[in-house]
């Protein structure tokens, strides 16, 4: 897992960055373990308002996704734009 204030990589099960002492895990993001579509076996989805700052799901413009192998390491990201819908 990757801080999302200062970019330090941590271990999946972190709840504090041990470098800034930023909270990790609330609902800013969340992690699937399944077979990624690059060879991984688990995804973090960081969830971003449209100033690019950490946020909740539900007020979430962009989505960055990071795909992890079996030992960890990062093999894939990409970042999605969330569709709004008109009101």
């Amino acid at each position: 897992m990757i801080c999302l204030t200062c970019g330090n990589k941590m271990p999946e099960d972190a709840y504090f960055c041990g470098l800034c002492g930023a909270k990790i895990r609330d609902k800013v993001s969340e992690t699937v373990h399944h077979f990624t579509p690059h060879g991984g076996v688990k995804t973090t989805v960081c969830y971003f308002d449209i100033n690019h700052e950490p946020c909740v799901k539900e007020k979430a413009c962009f989505m960055e996704f990071r795909e992890y192998d079996a030992v960890g390491n990062e093999i894939y990201t990409f970042t999605a734009h969330k569709k709004i819908k008109d009101e």
